[in-house]
């Protein structure tokens, strides 16, 4: 009886076996993928000068702090931030946990670039 079952199983699961193409075999499709990585890649070039600028502003934000003797970590605004992401993202239809990591990244990346300006490296 429990052969009978694990064979049923293994049948299934080969049956269930999807073989999928590396690339598309039609060449309108192969340039609609080709033209969807091109926009891809122009929008990563736009987030990394979009994170360019705000470590610009980071550093000048750490500038201020230390003029002022100001704490670099402002616990309450970064919840705001955080929970107004999460908001967006959801909105969005983008996972709580990626907003989280991703935002928390550049948060985190933040901090290093006024601690930066603020021990004079």
């Amino acid at each position: 009886m429990q052969r009978s079952s694990y064979a049923e199983v293994y049948g299934q699961m080969i049956n269930d076996i999807v073989i999928r193409e590396y690339d598309p075999k039609d060449i309108k499709e192969k340039t609609k993928l080709d033209r969807l990585r091109k926009e891809i890649d122009m929008i990563d070039d736009e987030i990394m000068n979009i994170l360019a600028s705000r470590m610009k502003i980071a550093r000048e934000i750490g500038a201020y702090k230390k003029d002022n003797n100001m704490t670099i970590l402002q616990s309450e605004r970064w919840k705001e931030v955080l929970q107004k992401f999460v908001e967006r993202g959801s909105q969005n239809g983008l996972g709580e946990e990626f907003i989280t990591k991703v935002i928390k990244s550049i948060h985190d990346e933040s901090i290093e670039q006024q601690e930066r300006v603020m021990t004079g490296e």
